[in-house]
């Protein structure tokens, strides 16, 4: 795929920075049939058609606007629900630049799927290294889960 920051992290999970309005149609051909959006209005590039794209192409929307300097425990808990709920669907989960995404999915797979720690992260830091707000996120995350 020719989307920004694109990841396949399995067959069913795929992800991205903002694609543009044409590339809808191309991932409803290519068999994604969910599509969720972690951006929050005022991101770079920030569709706000996206819905009526997304739906006229096929595919069924979901977005939970995460705040890019303030991601929450619900935030999380609201995507691990949605994407559990798509389990043998192939989805695309997105941000403006999927710096949010590659740490909601790397703590996905983390605690939802059991993958290693490490195999996660690595596909993460393909896309970015966290900084201190996300880094602490990951840990608040991780640290309510072990409790």
């Amino acid at each position: 795929m020719d989307l920004p920051a694109f990841l396949e992290i399995s067959p069913e999970l795929w992800t991205s920075g903002q694609p543009i309005p044409s590339d809808w149609s191309l991932l409803a051909r290519n068999g994604v049939e969910v599509v969720i959006n972690l951006a929050a209005p005022g991101s770079s590039n920030f569709d706000a058609d996206e819905m009526e794209r997304v739906l006229n192409a096929g595919m069924q929307f979901v977005a939970f606007p995460v705040v890019w300097t303030a991601p929450k425990l619900e935030d999380y808990t609201m995507f691990a629900a949605a994407l559990s709920a798509c389990k043998g669907r192939r989805v695309l989960v997105h941000c403006a630049l999927n710096m949010r995404v590659s740490v909601f999915v790397f703590l996905y797979r983390v605690l939802a799927l059991g993958e290693a720690e490490a195999v996660a992260r690595r596909d993460m830091e393909k896309i970015w290294s966290p900084d201190a707000i996300w880094s602490a996120f990951i840990t608040e995350i991780l640290s309510a889960a072990h409790a």
